[in-house]
């Protein structure tokens, strides 16, 4: 049975207990609302570094941003200089062609002295050659997809350095020597069109040398004779079987021996 005085001393010790969990539990509030402020305040410092950094890092970009459009802007506008500038070159290249061609057209004026002859040439390589008779030429050679010219390298050179300006000619892409220092070319009857053009200037032009005039001459005669041959009322070595040779072939070489079997017999002049 219980006596009084333990129920009291239990009681006690009951309270001691108690009191002391009592101040347990205040204390952990306490310490767990000081933490939780803690936490608060440091949550509050960094959302507002974040912030400031994002701030500052969107400010950078803004400054980038524009930057990069006065950039874009400067770029622009010097593009559109440098267009400008390209379409007055462009106006001017066309000017100077313009009067290239315009002054190509144009005939040199003529003396009225007469040149000396040659004291040592048997006949003159040069002769004025008729209009009609140059439409004509200029008619077989836009009728014909090739021709094959054979002459000495320098005289293609020649050639080529007389017909460059034309607005017809095109540097064939394959030039074939043989063993005899000749070059074979195949050329297009549109540059035939453009070598006849030019060797009519040269061979008529005065101020030139009388040997430019010569050579001129004497390969402007050869690719008439050449064309000739193709002509619809040409006499022909396969006038007999009913065509005409496949081939248009200029021979600018006296050497070659006259067989009287090719269009490519060199032309008594």
């Amino acid at each position: 049975m219980i006596r009084k005085n333990d129920a009291a001393e239990m009681r006690t010790q009951i309270d001691a207990v108690r009191d002391t969990l009592t101040r347990s539990v205040r204390e952990l509030g306490a310490t767990l609302s000081r933490e939780i402020s803690e936490i608060g305040q440091d949550t509050e410092r960094q959302r507002r570094e974040l912030a400031e950094l994002i701030s500052s890092a969107i400010a950078g970009l803004h400054n980038d941003n524009r930057e990069l459009r006065d950039a874009l802007r400067a770029t622009q506008s010097d593009i559109g200089e440098a267009r400008r500038e390209i379409q007055q070159a462009r106006t001017q290249i066309e000017t100077m062609r313009q009067e290239a061609a315009e002054a190509q057209a144009v005939p040199e004026p003529v003396t009225a002295v007469e040149p000396s002859p040659e004291p040592t040439a048997r006949h003159v390589e040069q002769h004025d050659v008729d209009q009609g008779d140059f439409n004509a030429l200029l008619d077989l050679a836009a009728g014909i997809a090739y021709a094959e010219i054979s002459c000495h390298r320098d005289t293609w050179d020649f050639l080529v350095a007389e017909a460059a300006r034309g607005e017809h000619f095109r540097l064939p892409a394959i030039v074939g020597a043989d063993d005899d220092y000749l070059v074979d070319v195949d050329v297009s009857g549109r540059t035939l069109i453009a070598i006849l053009e030019a060797l009519q200037r040269t061979q008529g032009n005065q101020e030139l040398g009388a040997g430019t005039r010569h050579i001129a001459s004497k390969a402007y005669r050869r690719i008439e004779h050449a064309l000739q041959q193709i002509a619809p009322d040409a006499a022909s070595p396969l006038r007999g079987q009913g065509e005409r040779p496949r081939v248009t072939r200029i021979v600018i070489d006296d050497r070659l021996p006259n067989t009287g079997t090719s269009d490519s017999q060199p032309a008594t002049d």
